[in-house]
């Protein structure tokens, strides 16, 4: 998995082990794909940066009534029959716009809270202000 470094001004720089583009999203930020879905995500649609309530930011194509995550949309392909009712996508880096498929897997609510508590100090490093 890539190393992400954090700046104190807010920028971040991706020590690039895996072939990844990136791709432009509003507020200035950016989604990193691997080189293989870049095409198709792009085609997709406009991708922008979304704000939780948790302060995390995350890559979303928006439609009338309708979000869509671009963590979620990839794992949906990935998996081909789709993720699964009432399973999440982690970030395991904690970085919310990292959405390479090695960042990514399936888990339960409960995997869920567990991540995000145990590795909780390293991702508010990944809340950018």
């Amino acid at each position: 998995m890539p190393s992400v470094i954090h700046f104190v001004d807010g920028t971040r720089r991706v020590a690039r082990l895996y072939p990844m583009k990136e791709i432009p999203l509003s507020q200035g930020l950016f989604a990193l794909v691997d080189e293989e879905d870049f095409e198709w995500l792009i085609d997709f649609g406009v991708w922008s940066a979304r704000r939780q309530p948790s302060g995390l930011w995350y890559a979303v194509r928006r439609e009338p009534g309708q979000y869509f995550y671009m963590h979620r949309v990839i794992m949906d392909l990935r998996l081909d029959y789709g993720i699964p009712a009432k399973r999440f996508v982690n970030h395991k880096d904690g970085d919310g716009l990292n959405n390479q498929k090695a960042n990514l897997e399936i888990t339960t609510l409960l995997g869920n809270t567990r991540h995000y508590h145990r590795n909780r100090a390293t991702i508010q490093r990944h809340r950018i202000a």
